[in-house]
Parts: C-alpha cells; structure tokens; sequence
C-alpha cells in the first residue's frame, strides 16, 4: 500500500515575525459606569456642591482593577481559512494518522503570570467523514521545554496536560472550538495537539485550516506513514512536495490569573 501526502494548490509567499498574536486582551478597565465611560461622571449626574454628604457615605476613589479577560493566542498574522492550500497524509482506502502541532510562548507577548486554558480553536478546509457526517479526533494540551522555532519538535520534551477526545462535523472553510482547561505556569510553553487518529477500514478526509500570510513561529505535521515519524515543520512538509506555505490556524483561549 502507498501512503503520499496530498496537497491542494498552495501558493503564496511567507513572512514572519516575533511571538504570537492575541487576539482580545486584558482588561485593566478600572471602574465604568453604566454610560461606558471609564472613571468619568456626567456634570449633571455630580452632586450640587451644598448638599452634604456622610463619611460613611463616601465611596474610596481608588480603580479597582477588573479581573482578567481572556485572551486568545495564535501564530498566524490572519484567521482566515483559505481553500486549497492545505496538505495531509492519506492513500485510496483508509486513514492515516495525523497530526498537527504548534508551540505558544507566553513571554512573547509580555504574558509573565499563570494561565487557565478554557478552549482551543482550529481551522477546518474540509472536512469528509467516510460515514455519519462526523469524523474522531483528539485535542491534547501540554508544555513544552524543547527549542522554540526548531525544524522538528522534540517529543520527550513534552509533559501532558490535558486531552479530550472531539468529533469533527462534515464542514469545509470554517473552524471549531473545543472546551478544554489546563492550568499553565507562569514562563511556561504550551504546546497544542490536534490528532487525527489512523482507521484501518474507513477513508475520513480532513484537511486543517490554513493560510499562507505568514506565522510567527511554524506550526507542525507528524504522519509516520508519510515518514514525518517526529513533528516537521510545515515548511520543510511542503517544500519537499514542491508546494507553498501553510500556516495552519490552530490557537489556544486562556484567562491570564
């Protein structure tokens, strides 16, 4: 049996950058009131200055800061899910393991404190259950130590987190977001996993989201049976089939603590 990846017309040219992308952010709003005005009252809603007004009453001037807002982490400069420009190990008959990966550096984005991880987001080309209209899958969360950037990731750099086991509805250019928590040290990478799993008999299709805008750190293919047997970097997985980039959308929603 002949195992090959396919790829789908990719074209265009990559940039790059320095840390992730955040989409959202935290929230140091202070106090707002009910006019969406931050720490600031109408005239006509102050006291005239002879009414009188008991200590007890006063309320303290200090800004109370909000609680952190979540924030979404992701390497791409677009999200958006273009056609035809994705690739994945597959033959005629059955299916094939994959699996793709991206590495989040906290520290890029000046994030220095804890994190409460509460969902991760990929992007769907296609997606073509063999039957049903839904295909398994995996998301797997953890941390990473290995070196950031690397042509190839190390997996015994990896400490486990959090799994949960997904199914994937028949779709084409659109994402999915799965509830998963995991609690992120401070100066820690995350490390992302969405896993396709083999089947011996069924032909699932699925090809991740993806653009070519550019990333600012490579995202990561391992399929042993297209001899990726450690996580490649997409851009040595499509230089070797002759294609261009795919900067895979895959991001990771956390609340800072």
């Amino acid at each position: 049996m002949r195992w090959f990846l396919v790829s789908l017309a990719i074209a265009g040219c990559a940039s790059a950058g320095k840390g992730n992308s955040i989409i959202g952010g935290i929230d140091d709003a202070g106090v707002r009131n009910d006019d969406g005005n931050l720490g600031r009252v109408d005239a006509s809603e102050r006291p005239d200055a002879s009414e009188q007004v008991d200590a007890s009453e006063q309320v303290d001037a200090a800004v109370i800061d909000a609680p952190p807002r979540p924030i979404t982490l992701v390497q791409t400069t677009s999200t958006e899910v273009v056609d035809n420009n994705s690739l994945a190990c597959r033959d005629t008959t059955t299916t094939p393991a994959n699996s793709y990966y991206r590495v989040f550096v906290p520290a890029d984005d000046g994030l220095t404190t804890p994190l409460h991880i509460t969902e991760v987001t990929f992007g769907i080309q296609d997606a073509i259950a063999a039957t049903g209209g839904t295909q398994p899958a995996t998301i797997k969360i953890g941390k990473y130590t290995g070196t950031i950037g690397a042509g190839t990731l190390d997996l015994t750099k990896v400490t486990a987190i959090n799994s949960v086991a997904i199914v994937i509805a028949d779709a084409s250019l659109t994402e999915q977001t799965v509830p998963i928590t995991a609690e992120v040290p401070a100066a820690t990478n995350i490390i992302v996993e969405l896993a396709l799993p083999a089947n011996a008999t069924l032909k699932h299709q699925f090809f991740i989201g993806s653009n070519d805008a550019g990333e600012h750190h490579p995202g990561y293919l391992r399929a042993s049976t297209c001899a990726f047997s450690v996580p490649t970097s997409l851009a040595t997985v499509t230089s070797g089939v002759g294609s261009g980039p795919m900067h895979i959308l895959l991001g990771v929603t956390a609340t800072p603590q």
